[in-house]
């Protein structure tokens, strides 16, 4: 970056944005489904604020449903980064990545926007020639490459930089509310799984997480939800996931012999989940994407968090949140590269939880 910042200190902020050229916009968001969800409110004001504009996201397959239906998105361009993948989808070559900024460069976008500033995004901003590409500086190599490189605070909340970025084009952002614009066929599919299944008040549970540092033992879930069907038998318990979760689950059900225990795992879609998490009462669940629904929906949610993680950074946001942060002091966390059980989640005591959730049962 030092180099960087010598060879195209030509480019950096020698012209204002001027807002009445911008036609078109291109957000980029390679990384994972929490991330991206976070980011929706930057659509609607854009949109807002810059109504002729053509707002298009490129995003990976994985995360594109959290993107799909919004009215103030234009396009999704599916592009599949090797560095944010997860399972068996394989990131793109050599080839695919060439044709990516061809067709890129041909749409002539007069804005780019990087709201996380990964160095292959800020490579695409160079190469497909925006007139304006904004993104932070500092956070990893591939700054210099931006015309309007920005800093902020690394002890705020990860959505400070997303408003930081409206901020340059002088837009005001005075609520931060992610969410995930639904179909009516959607939304009653969701409708009939609960009457057919559901009759009294739902907990959502997700017991699983995509990396193994920051999931809760999965015999503190079963003790959790005896616990709770001991004081008060007006619930009935979903567990959620993917198809993958489908053997923590197993695991859940072999103990607790209890037809209040749903397993939901590969039974909705990413986007029917959000919408079934608004019929909910209580949340409780690891580090994922759906304690960030949870939290944008406005129940109450329970978090059980890795300490080893950032509280400030990718804290949970809500009125209605508990987080726990699970720390070890004999424990130095390898984070991505911890294994199951992770000491730092094995220090989170179920009776803690418990105490927390009687309190609304």
């Amino acid at each position: 970056d030092f180099g960087g910042n010598i060879l195209f200190f030509w480019r950096r902020g020698r012209w204002s944005i001027n807002k009445k050229g911008i036609k078109k916009i291109l957000v980029v968001k390679l990384d994972h489904l929490g991330d991206c969800f976070m980011a929706t409110p930057i659509f609607e004001y854009l949109s807002d604020n810059l109504p002729r504009a053509q707002i298009d996201i490129l995003c990976q397959e994985s995360t594109s449903p959290i993107f799909e239906h919004n009215p103030y998105i234009n396009k999704i361009i599916v592009f599949n980064y090797s560095r944010y993948q997860r399972g068996a989808v394989k990131g793109a070559n050599f080839r695919e990545i060439v044709r990516l900024i061809i067709s890129l460069k041909k749409e002539k976008y007069d804005l780019f926007v990087d709201p996380r500033s990964d160095p292959f995004a800020s490579l695409v901003g160079f190469l497909i020639r925006a007139r304006y590409s904004v993104g932070f500086a500092r956070e990893e190599i591939g700054g210099f490459l931006y015309t309007h490189p920005l800093h902020y605070d690394h002890r705020s909340h990860e959505t400070e930089k997303y408003k930081k970025i409206l901020k340059i084009l002088d837009i005001d952002t005075p609520d931060w509310r992610p969410q995930i614009y639904l179909t009516e066929n959607e939304k009653l599919r969701v409708n009939e799984l609960i009457k057919n299944n559901f009759s009294k008040k739902i907990i959502a549970c997700h017991i699983s997480s995509g990396l193994s540092h920051r999931m809760w033992p999965l015999e503190n879930f079963r003790e959790l939800i005896k616990k709770i069907q001991n004081v008060n038998s007006y619930y009935e318990f979903a567990l959620l996931g993917s198809q993958h979760d489908k053997d923590f689950v197993r695991q859940i059900l072999n103990i607790v012999h209890n037809t209040a225990v749903k397993d939901l795992t590969g039974r909705l879609t990413i986007r029917e989940t959000y919408y079934f998490l608004a019929k909910t009462v209580i949340f409780i669940g690891n580090d994922s994407v759906l304690g960030r629904f949870a939290c944008a929906l406005n129940i109450l949610t329970v978090g059980l968090m890795n300490g080893a993680v950032d509280k400030n950074r990718w804290g949970l946001l809500g009125q209605n949140t508990f987080a726990f942060w699970g720390f070890d002091k004999k424990h130095r966390c390898a984070v991505d590269q911890c294994n199951y059980p992770c000491p730092h989640m094995v220090a989170i005591k179920v009776e803690d939880v418990f105490n927390v959730v009687k309190k609304f049962l």
